[in-house]
């Protein structure tokens, strides 16, 4: 694609999206541009409105930082890269027992 387009943008005759890569558009921290169409979907399910995934791995409270860094959720940023430094540092400790 061209720079500047959005990837976003999926042909109207798609009847499947598989979504690659680490994060997924179910999980909260997501905000790929590809994410919209899940979402969209996903809203017309009866289940549409239960929370996306939280962040369960070290990687993934890493990313969710970042997410929340990115929207200027300053503490929530604190709090998850404070929860991945612990945990990595846990890792790190303990990992060698």
């Amino acid at each position: 694609m061209p720079a500047g387009v959005s990837q976003a943008l999926v042909p109207q005759d798609t009847v499947l999206l598989h979504y690659t890569g680490v994060d997924k558009p179910w999980q909260v921290w997501s905000d790929q541009p590809q994410a919209c169409h899940y979402r969209a979907a996903r809203a017309l399910l009866p289940w549409g409105s239960e929370p996306y995934e939280p962040p369960r791995r070290l990687r993934q409270f890493k990313s969710m930082s970042r997410y929340c860094a990115r929207h200027g959720k300053r503490v929530a940023s604190c709090f998850w890269l404070a929860k991945y430094r612990i945990y990595r540092l846990y890792n790190k400790v303990f990992s060698n027992e």
